[in-house]
């Protein structure tokens, strides 16, 4: 099956059981959660598992599952300010509010998080005025934040000289979609992602490391990839 339409039940239904409650205990990193997110990706493009995690966020397109708990703990702050008229819940809140403000709590780690995006403004305001305008903003910060941070992670990667000579702009890969043989689309995300055992790839293992001009095919004695 195309990745797309394996990566829709993931999406729909998987994730909101990994990020189950994120509400609450969406602040914490949980690299436990996202190597089962990474584990899932690599199986589906067929790449080892030691395969660099930005090149397999950046062939299908995916942000790591922090991103989504970001967006479901302010979007569930702005239904405590605006929505929520309940006692107990709205109560709490007033409580966390009220703490000693050097001990950490939720809704200091929410008022952090706002600040951080540069949303401030609406954590002084306790509130924001079109909700929805709001929260795609919010969703758009942290996909733009993630992105340049993507980039900046196969700037400083020497791993990425062959990636990003194919790989630009960050997005699911138009071949996943076009080609539509497994073997062939595998071994092209292999070809892309330095998942293989070409010497351009082995080299950099070897006790002494290869020099990187040495690192050449066996049988055409070339580059692997012109750069």
């Amino acid at each position: 099956r195309p990745p797309r339409s394996t990566l829709f039940p993931y999406t729909t239904l998987f994730r909101s059981v990994l990020n189950y409650g994120a509400e609450v205990w969406g602040f914490h990193k949980s690299p436990a959660i996202e190597r089962v997110h990474l584990q899932f990706c690599k199986r589906l493009l067929g790449v080892k598992s030691t395969t660099q995690n930005s090149f397999v966020y950046g062939e299908l397109g995916r942000e790591p599952l922090e991103v989504r708990r970001i967006f479901v703990i302010i979007k569930y702050w702005l239904k405590i300010v605006h929505e929520m008229k309940g006692p107990y819940i709205v109560n709490c809140y007033q409580v966390l509010l009220n703490a000693n403000s050097k001990k950490e709590n939720w809704a200091s780690l929410v008022r952090n998080l706002l600040q951080r995006l540069g949303f401030g403004e609406a954590w002084m305001n306790q509130g924001v005025g079109n909700i929805t305008v709001f929260l795609y903003l919010v969703k758009q910060r942290l996909t733009d934040n993630f992105i340049q941070s993507w980039r900046a992670d196969l700037e400083n990667s020497s791993r990425a000289r062959t990636y990003t000579s194919f790989k630009l702009n960050f997005g699911l890969s138009t071949y996943l979609i076009n080609v539509h043989d497994c073997k062939h689309r595998k071994a092209l995300t292999r070809l892309i992602a330095s998942s293989h055992r070409l010497l351009i790839e082995t080299g950099r293992w070897n006790k002494p490391k290869t020099p990187h001009h040495l690192r050449i095919c066996q049988i055409c004695n070339a580059d692997v990839v012109q750069r």
